[in-house]
């Protein structure tokens, strides 16, 4: 057992009591980030709180993922990181509330001042003053992010690119040019009529 604990000391560079400290700290934000989202639910049960995402379960794996997160590096998950927020000072446990209540006060809840969603986690990159900050020297998180779906241009479904082709049920043309050409022409006028269903009745 001390042969590996000096291995691993001798690895990061850090001393018995600096590890100790560490795992402390550690423990520390996984606990209270355990019980604030325990708190938080209750909250949203009993109806003092509107809506609400937690993170319990989640905390150790955020712990570990942002030891590895520097100045400068970006951020743009899931709604459930609250314990990596807490983790790399970007987040308090009093901000974390005032988000799940929509506190409309900037200083209460940096992220949107209760604007957003719950959950989506965001860093300033404007100073008081309206000027960037230096986005180099802090940690940078921005809410979340999806890539926007795409309309087929076969069956007109909303999909994810690429997600749409022959074997989808409710996309059943192929996905060429000329069958894109046949169904979407150029001038709106000449889209043709939407097949009429038919019962299967003489």
């Amino acid at each position: 057992m001390s042969v590996n604990k000096s291995a691993a000391q001798a690895e990061v560079g850090m001393t018995l009591d600096e590890v100790r400290e560490e795992i402390l700290r550690d423990y520390r934000i996984v606990h209270e980030s355990r019980e604030a989202s325990l708190l938080g639910r209750k909250e949203v049960l009993t109806g003092k709180a509107k809506f609400g995402i937690f993170g319990d379960g989640k905390e150790l794996a955020q712990v570990c993922m942002a030891k590895q997160f520097r100045n400068g590096d970006w951020r743009s998950g899931y709604y459930r990181d609250m314990t990596f927020m807490f983790a790399i000072g970007e987040l308090t446990v009093q901000q974390w509330f005032a988000q799940l209540y929509a506190h409309a006060d900037v200083n209460a809840d940096p992220s949107s001042a209760g604007r957003s969603m719950n959950g989506h986690f965001a860093t300033r990159s404007l100073d008081a003053n309206g000027e960037w900050k230096d986005l180099m020297a802090q940690p940078n998180s921005s809410p979340d992010i999806s890539p926007p779906p795409d309309r087929c241009r076969a069956c007109s479904a909303w999909r994810r690119p690429a997600r749409c082709s022959a074997t989808t049920p409710r996309c059943t043309a192929t996905r060429t040019s000329a069958t894109r050409a046949t169904r979407w022409p150029s001038a709106p006028s000449a889209m043709p009529a939407p097949a009429k269903a038919t019962s299967g009745r003489p």
